[in-house]
């Protein structure tokens, strides 16, 4: 089978979606796939290696294993997802994907969502990132700097200037680092155009290049990408006379805000679920009783949306306990599917595990609802087969955000 033009490895659903929608609009085919180990015939295949809390060892090797299986002689681009506020195992799955011989351009920026680098330093709407929330819940105590992450992983590293990537030398001066022995570039941008400059400086590097980034970059590499296909988005649907699920995972403040005012619109309930009763298993009386109040919830034909969170209390600490309440929340929600008019799902982690709980093997990308809030079709068996999903980090948006999501599968022709 020939392997696709485009490869994202990322480290999680949420991830791999909002950085592989950039190229529905350019007319190529699009899966997001959520075993790495599978042959999908696509333009551009974005695995999901799942990896953001595995131990490094084990990330490095996932991200190694998807480069080595799909990566082949079709692929003219080959990029590393990565998340924005640098979560995760950045370091050593750069340095995986990089192999020996591939130059690693670095850039984190994703002005539209907020995300901006500046003196090799990662701002979340211009707080720098080691002093927000997300930082304090999910960096485990590390400095996120980044030519410093690189470096430990084994890759000399050089910076960027802003002042130099908006000079109009950058090709000529990655050419030259590159020649002196440096393995990667970590570039600052904070405007659009600034990604613009460094996606034109990399296309024009002469030598096999890593392109490493968030949904940001991922934007700006249609000359690297080549001639366009001739495939059309596809065309997602809604099952008529149901409520879209939303499942939210994440118990950021920004997810909260955006839960209250999907929330207050006219036809939308919410279900709060404790930790606690998700962790006690499906055959506890509490997780019973919540079940029937959302199977009543769902089949109420006044409802249009219906979302079910998890209680932020000190239970739900994602580096606590997040894999085994993503994993909960998928199994509890994954059957109900079947009564749902689409989903919208916030949380990589949460996403990966309630479409693997109801048997999706991935999605084939449509369309975007905003920049990093990309829309798919379901593929596979199992009780969500064709429908409609939405994907969004925990962290993007503004506060209608989630409503608009519920508003654009409301819209969906049936």
């Amino acid at each position: 089978m020939v392997g696709p033009r485009v490869l994202v490895v990322a480290d999680d659903l949420s991830g791999a979606a909002d950085c592989a929608i950039t190229w529905v609009p350019w007319g190529l085919d699009v899966v997001v796939a959520l075993d790495g180990t599978a042959d999908v015939a696509a333009d551009v295949l974005a695995v999901d290696t799942d990896s953001r809390r595995a131990s490094p060892a084990a990330a490095a090797a996932a991200t190694c294993a998807a480069v080595r299986r799909h990566g082949g002689p079709a692929c003219r681009v080959l990029y590393k997802k990565i998340d924005s506020t640098l979560r995760g195992n950045v370091g050593v799955e750069i340095a995986a994907a990089a192999g020996a011989d591939r130059f690693a351009l670095f850039a984190p920026a994703f002005p539209a969502a907020g995300r901006t680098m500046e003196g090799g330093r990662v701002l979340v709407a211009g707080t720098p990132l080691a002093a927000t929330e997300m930082w304090r819940l999910e960096g485990g105590g590390r400095d996120p700097d980044p030519v410093a992450m690189l470096t430990a992983a084994g890759l000399r590293t050089v910076a960027a200037p802003l002042a130099l990537v908006r000079g109009g030398g950058l090709a000529a001066w990655l050419h030259d680092r590159a020649a002196e022995g440096f393995r990667a570039a970590a570039c600052d941008a904070a405007t659009e155009a600034d990604l613009a400059a460094i996606g034109q400086a990399g296309a024009a590097l002469d030598r096999p290049l890593l392109w490493v980034g968030s949904g940001g970059l991922a934007r700006h590499l249609r000359a690297a990408t080549g001639t366009e296909a001739a495939a059309g988005a596809p065309t997602a649907r809604r099952p008529s006379g149901r409520p879209v699920l939303v499942a939210v995972g994440s118990v950021s403040a920004i997810s909260r805000r955006q839960l209250a005012a999907l929330a207050a619109q006219p036809g939308a309930a919410h279900l709060e679920i404790a930790p606690d009763l998700l962790l006690a298993g499906n055959e506890s009386p509490a997780w019973q009783s919540a079940a029937r109040r959302l199977d009543a919830t769902l089949a109420d034909p006044a409802r249009t949306a219906v979302a079910v969170s998890i209680g932020a209390d000190a239970g739900a600490d994602p580096a606590i306990r997040g894999a085994a309440l993503a994993a909960a929340l998928g199994r509890m929600l994954a059957p109900r599917l079947a009564f749902a008019g689409g989903l919208v799902v916030t949380g990589g982690e949460t996403a990966r595990a309630l479409l693997g709980a109801a048997g999706v093997a991935g999605l084939r990308l449509a369309g975007e609802v905003e920049p990093g809030v990309p829309f798919g079709i379901a593929l596979g068996g199992g009780p969500a087969r064709g429908l409609a999903v939405v994907t969004k980090a925990g962290a993007f948006g503004s506060e209608t955000t989630l409503a608009g999501c519920v508003a654009a599968l409301l819209a969906l022709p049936s």
